[in-house]
């Protein structure tokens, strides 16, 4: 129910009242033309009119006084009104929220009118204050009317402008007067951690791959609203690949990273974090789970070079739907506490529903036991308000206190998630608000996991699978960049300058802050890189070789970066040769039938070695020459060498003498038979006998 309807539903007494106030204030109407000013108040054009809470007392006890700052804009700032009217206590988180919204549905039960002219300035000189002076005998200052609770702590308060004939003006605020106890604090204080993001700006990469520091301003505008509340712990999530940057920037953007690191110092936690901001379930979804490991260690890493300490790697803050493989990942790493977004997560059962949960439970679908922590969604939502963040704060602080209400006996807490870009005066009035709060115990999130822990008999929760888990960037150019830094670093596990260089451009082209076309263009430019490097270690061009002996030895030379040591394999294949080991060969080889591959760390600009070898025939033949990264995933080079073999082996030579031997002997043999035939048949004289008349005695059957 808005303003206006509890207005008609029987506050006549609160018209009435201001028809009264105005002819008791004897306020008469502004000349036509006239521009009064209000000191402290500002002054608009004539039509527009506007109230907004700048600073409120966040909890008051019996007999103090509730202040409200307020910044009012009105055509009749000298004769216009200010009304605060109250309403009956809230005791639920349902009400709460109707109350918030405007829908409460009571009729107001005290009101306070005042004429705006005759308000005080604020305490900070920019606006007008109310002050409210709460009782229990309604005793008030005079020109100040006291407020006196009924039962209950958390009351609506609803601020509306109303022009000297009894109009509104503009639009209402509603926010809460919290009265505490009357000493000291609650026996149960509901724990509160709030998570704090520290700014997200896009990574960006120069072409030597280098980090260029962007921004820093709202790292320190958020750092600065935490240092004004330092006996309120929160838990810190950085972005490291922009600490890292800040910290080689100028002197305002390595302040700002000083800043942090003071927060840190002074109590707040340092959570992990991945090196940019990434969306895993995307990373699983492109079959990148495998860069999630890497992502969390190299934030690690940046954080303890840039702030002198690691985090804390127990507990992690995943705002974002997670995956079983990636849970898994996290485990891993040794994450055994999680904080998610409800949605995130399954249901609780009914029966845990009725009051707020406050509570860890048991997180199941990963390898490890791990315990995780619903972050409560309405409070974190009102985080992201930048139209009135005094006020959002202001109604997270009073909605807090009605949710410890609920139980006041019972041990429970809350997770805040604020979002990217939260206002820092959203930050300020918050944790100072916690501050000393009665009701309310700001803890950092370890420190919430120890203080509640998981009740007997808690529900055990699910993740929930996300719909949508988008895409990553050039995913085929990250998966072939990743096979080919792995390559490189086998290749050269010395030179981490590059590497780590290549590896800073893969993390980076991950990140969610990127659009396709630069993190293609990251992905190009760091391959890039690697395979100019690469193209340093080659082979010499192809080469003739002659053996003039059945065994001899081959030349083999490789070209590579001089003062840098390379691993590389070499491989010779020809099945007309038998490979020999190398005696001083820069690495170890194992030959078979018909090749040797040989694991080599060369270190200078050309390397030659011999590699003895026996000829299995004589001719010409080829020799394949292949020379390649560790593991064999990228060829460096590939030549195909003439081998040809003079020689004559022992086998060939005692063929040839078998062979020459034999064909003596038959050669022998031939001409002993010949000869012998030739005495056995006479020999034929011209006319001796007609032509197929045989003589006798010619060996025939000795007929005549």
């Amino acid at each position: 129910m808005t303003f206006a309807s509890r207005l008609a539903r029987g506050s006549a007494g609160l018209a009435a009242g201001l028809v009264a106030t105005v002819a008791t204030l004897g306020c008469p109407l502004p000349a036509a033309g006239a521009s009064p000013v209000v000191p402290g108040a500002e002054r608009v054009v004539v039509g527009r009119a506007r109230v907004r809470l700048i600073s409120q007392t966040t909890w008051v006890r019996l007999g103090g006084v509730f202040t409200l700052d307020l910044a009012i804009a009105t055509p009749h700032p000298s004769s216009d009104l200010v009304q605060v009217a109250a309403f009956p206590a809230v005791s639920t988180r349902s009400g709460f929220e109707e109350a918030a919204s405007g829908t409460e549905p009571s009729a107001a039960g005290w009101y306070d009118v005042q004429q705006i002219a005759s308000l005080p300035p604020a305490a900070g000189g920019n606006g007008v204050a109310v002050h409210i002076p709460v009782d229990s005998n309604a005793s008030a200052p005079a020109g100040e009317k006291a407020f006196v609770p009924g039962p209950g702590r958390v009351y609506p308060l609803e601020v509306q402008l109303f022009a000297t004939g009894g109009g509104p003006l503009g639009k209402p605020f509603t926010t809460f007067l919290v009265v505490a106890p009357s000493s000291g604090q609650v026996a149960q204080r509901l724990a509160v951690a709030t998570v704090v993001p520290l700014g997200s700006p896009a990574p960006r990469l120069d072409h030597r791959l280098g980090l260029v520091p962007v921004g820093g301003s709202a790292i320190a505008a958020t750092a600065r609203a935490l240092q004004g509340a330092p006996g309120t712990p929160v838990s810190l999530e950085t972005d490291p690949e922009a600490l890292a940057a800040l910290r080689s920037g100028s002197a305002r953007q390595r302040s700002a990273v000083a800043a942090v690191g003071s927060l840190v110092a002074d109590g707040d936690q340092l959570l992990p974090a991945p090196y940019v901001p990434v969306r895993y379930a995307s990373l699983q979804a492109a079959g990148l789970d495998g860069q999630v490991g890497p992502q969390i260690a190299a934030g690690l890493s940046a954080l303890r070079a840039s702030l002198g300490r690691a985090p804390s790697g127990a507990t992690s803050v995943v705002d974002q739907p997670l995956g079983g493989a990636t849970l898994d990942t996290l485990e891993r790493t040794g994450v055994r506490r999680l904080v998610l977004p409800a949605s995130d997560l399954s249901a609780l059962p009914a029966a845990d529903t009725t009051l707020t949960y406050g509570r860890p439970t048991p997180l199941a679908g990963g390898s490890f036991p791990a315990t995780v922590w619903s972050a409560d969604g309405p409070l974190s939502a009102r985080l992201a308000d930048l139209q009135a963040p005094v006020l959002a704060a202001e109604q997270d602080l009073a909605e807090m206190v009605v949710t410890q209400l609920e139980a006041p006996s019972l041990s429970r807490g809350v997770v805040l998630l604020a979002p990217d870009g939260v206002s820092p005066g959203l930050l300020a009035t918050l944790t100072a608000g916690l501050e000393a709060n009665p009701y309310l115990q700001p803890v950092t999130l370890d420190r919430l996991f120890e203080r509640v822990p998981i009740a007997n008999g808690a529900p055990v929760r699910y993740l929930v699978s996300p719909k949508n888990a988008g895409v990553v960037g050039d995913q085929p150019g990250i998966v072939e960049l990743s096979a080919e830094l792995g390559s490189f670093r086998r290749l050269v596990p010395s030179d981490t300058s590059l590497s780590d260089a290549v590896g800073r451009a893969l993390l980076v082209s991950e990140s969610d802050l990127l659009s396709g076309g630069h993190g293609k263009a990251l992905v190009a430019l760091a391959a890039g890189r690697i395979r100019s490097w690469e193209r340093r270690v080659s082979l010499p061009p192809a080469a003739s070789i002659t053996l003039t002996s059945r065994s001899g030895s081959l030349p083999v030379t490789i070209r590579s970066v001089p003062h840098t040591r390379v691993h590389v394999t070499l491989e010779l294949t020809a099945p007309k040769l038998a490979f020999g080991v190398p005696r001083r060969a820069p690495g170890h080889c194992r030959t078979t039938y018909q090749s040797e591959t040989c694991s080599l760390s060369v270190d200078g600009a050309l390397t030659t070695f011999r590699v003895p070898v026996v000829s299995r025939t004589s001719g010409v033949f080829t020799l394949a020459v292949d020379l390649e990264t560790p593991g064999g995933s990228v060829l460096l080079g590939s030549e195909r060498d003439s081998v040809r073999s003079t020689a004559v082996s022992w086998v060939g030579l005692v063929l040839m003498v078998v062979a020459g031997l034999s064909l003596l002997l038959w050669w022998v043999n031939n001409i002993r038979h010949g000869r012998r035939a030739r005495r056995l048949v006479p020999r034929w004289e011209t006319g001796d006998a007609p032509i197929g008349e045989v003589p006798v005695g010619s060996g025939g059957d000795g007929l005549g």
